[in-house]
């Protein structure tokens, strides 16, 4: 588990990092739909309030297993679009 998420962190920073026009777009997406939901905070750092994570980093998190997607999907309107970012990889 822990290993798990340090890679997808890992992804995440690459992605911040080294910026690929399909995630960016996915992430400015993403980064609406976070910026409108009640469980993001901005105290401290932009984040979650029920997974913690960094929202900058969290957006641009692609894995093909889907497992560090919006805690309680709401990301789900992206599936296509975050579909075929994943079949890129």
């Amino acid at each position: 588990m822990i290993a798990n998420h340090a890679a997808v962190i890992l992804c995440a920073l690459r992605n911040y990092v080294f910026r690929d026009k399909d995630i960016e777009e996915l992430a400015k997406l993403r980064a609406q739909i976070c910026g409108g939901c009640d469980e993001f905070s901005m105290d401290g750092y932009k984040h979650c309030k029920i997974c913690k994570c960094s929202i900058p980093l969290k957006i641009r998190s692609v894995d093909k297993n889907r497992e560090h997607e919006c805690p309680i999907g709401k990301w789900g309107e992206l599936d296509d679009l975050t579909n075929s970012i994943i079949k890129k990889l």
